[in-house]
């Protein structure tokens, strides 16, 4: 069957530079987005459902599933131990509304995830760090294996667990219900935490643009909750201001987003038309809603104060969000918090999605594994006898045991081929 046209908009390729930026960006990004974006990939779209599904083939930047990441950042691809898919409880705050998938009875929840399990100079028996990981997509789009090849590479070279959580999505979903997704989730595989065989006090959390988002929001809530354990946040290209309210880039306070409206791959009225997409369903739930004005905006989080031991932001220089992340860095250093601060020069808002073609890609993969493993390395405040074990238990509201790698694959073979990196485009 011939697949839908978009409605309101004609199927046309990703526009050339805007002669704005054109000099700004690292001409090795100029050549890539000539090369291979504009004549390559999928054209941009107005229909959620193509944007879903182009989104997966624009920045999925992996290997099929269970296999090495197409990035070799020392030679050769890194290598696991082990890779698995497992499931875990969604939001209780609004059930019923994950769609029907086959094999649910042998399930723990409807919230997908995926686990990767590092080779370990030590006893391989012995329980890891684990660093809590959420996809890209601008709340509308992506899924778990959106960032594989930066979890892959994290959990390789910094030796740690990588959990991958998905959550439910916006425009499906009011917007919010898939943040308390991934807080229910983080909770309640720290209380199950002798299944994944991780260290429930010595955790990070990571993720880029949305999931970088959500990163940050958890932080906060984990606090709030009084979850011991978190180590730090690592993070890229977090979504920080509220574009709402907005009807043209020079209403935002922050230059960036008119000094880089014309951005590739993130311009102005993409960002707008996702923020529709986002905002297209209310949120029942009147807790949720107090929460809404700050889930929308950081910089309006009512306590900054303790909110990680350690916090790393990325930034993207052509990047019209650029501003807001280091806005908000800046005020959480101003609150007492330890806070690194990186831009990457040259680049648009999506660049570690192409590490086999940018150094800025290949820059930002190492330091997010070299800050996980920094942070996860520090000497635990909280030991393992005095983790309050019956308030997590009470979190994961009696939902049962996980079925924890229902879909396993070992990745043991260290002659495997190196594969190319980066953008996958369609055959």
């Amino acid at each position: 069957m011939a697949e839908a046209t978009p409605r309101s908009a004609s199927n046309t390729s990703w526009p050339p530079i805007h002669s704005s930026v054109k000099d700004k960006l690292d001409p090795a990004f100029v050549t890539l987005y000539n090369n291979d974006v504009i004549p390559n990939a999928p054209a941009p779209s107005q229909d959620i459902h193509i944007i879903r599904k182009n989104f997966r083939l624009l920045f999925r930047g992996s290997a099929p599933d269970g296999q090495e990441p197409k990035y070799n950042m020392q030679g050769r691809a890194p290598q696991i131990k082990a890779y698995a898919t497992d499931w875990v409880p969604e939001w209780e705050g609004y059930p019923g509304s994950s769609p029907e998938i086959l094999e649910k009875e042998h399930r723990c929840g409807d919230i997908e995830i995926k686990v990767f399990k590092p080779y370990l100079a030590r006893d391989d028996h012995l329980p890891t760090p684990v660093h809590f990981t959420f996809h890209s997509g601008a709340f509308v789009a992506g899924d778990v294996l959106t960032d594989y090849h930066s979890d892959y590479t994290i959990c390789a070279g910094a030796e740690c667990t990588v959990i991958n959580i998905g959550y439910r999505l916006a425009h499906d979903t009011p917007f919010g219900v898939g943040i308390m997704d991934a807080l229910r989730a983080v909770q309640w595989i720290l209380a199950y935490h002798d299944a994944y065989s991780i260290q429930p006090d010595n955790f990070t959390l990571g993720g880029v643009n949305a999931g970088g988002t959500i990163a940050l929001l958890l932080a906060h809530l984990l606090r709030d909750a009084d979850t011991p354990g978190l180590k730090g946040v690592v993070v890229g290209t977090p979504l920080i201001s509220d574009v709402r309210k907005l009807t043209h880039p020079e209403m935002s306070p922050y230059p960036s987003m008119s000094d880089f409206q014309h951005a590739p791959m993130l311009d102005w009225q993409r960002m707008k038309l996702l923020d529709v997409f986002k905002s297209t369903k209310t949120n029942p739930s009147r807790d949720l809603n107090r929460c809404l004005p700050w889930f929308l905006d950081l910089m309006k989080a009512p306590n900054l104060k303790n909110v990680a031991p350690l916090t790393f932001i990325g930034t993207a220089e052509i990047d019209p969000r650029c501003d807001e992340a280091e806005e908000y860095a800046n005020y959480l250093r101003s609150e007492g918090n330890d806070v690194r601060l990186k831009r990457y020069p040259g680049v648009p808002h999506q660049f570690m999605y192409f590490p086999e073609r940018l150094q800025q890609a290949r820059d930002y993969l190492r330091d997010v594994t070299e800050c996980v493993k920094e942070c996860q390395a520090r000497k635990n405040d909280v030991s393992h006898a005095s983790m309050q074990q019956a308030g997590q238990r009470k979190a994961a509201q009696s939902v049962g045991n996980p079925v924890l790698m229902s879909n396993h694959h070992q990745v043991d073979n260290p002659d495997a081929m190196v594969l190319d990196t980066g953008l996958v485009l369609p055959s």
